[in-house]
């Protein structure tokens, strides 16, 4: 996998992948889980994500060991989630570099969008949890 994507070719982009890290979490399909994602949204450099129908909250913040060209500092020893992050389970690439549009049927970046969402009618919310 290291050979498609090499050292400059990551530098080029901007290192996009190294400025944030998303975690999926719990669907919001109770008042419970509703009341962690507007949780996460109150606070700074947050944004939660649905793609392919799994929810995600992602944390806007750089990677410690990136360098000011995009380099990374500990590039021979990253973590494996750095080794393996930009293939598809093809071992296509599927990152920033490919062009490809992310497939985030939504995305909020406040808890007013949240809200908003919810006030639609976008997903049925129980009151269990």
């Amino acid at each position: 996998m290291d050979g498609i994507l090499s050292k400059e070719t990551c530098q080029d982009c901007g290192a996009k992948c190294c400025h944030s890290i998303a975690i999926e979490i719990e669907a919001p399909t109770t008042e419970e889980y509703r009341q962690y994602i507007r949780w996460y949204l109150a606070h700074n450099n947050i944004s939660v994500f649905v793609e392919d129908g799994s929810w995600f909250v992602e944390f806007h913040t750089g990677c410690a060991k990136l360098l000011d060209d995009n380099a990374c500092a500990i590039y021979a020893h990253r973590p494996k989630m750095c080794r393996e992050y930009g293939y598809d389970e093809d071992n296509d690439v599927s990152c920033f570099i490919s062009k490809l549009p992310f497939n985030y049927q939504y995305e909020f970046r406040s808890l007013e969008a949240f809200d908003a969402y919810l006030h639609k009618g976008q997903m049925e919310v129980s009151s269990e949890g």
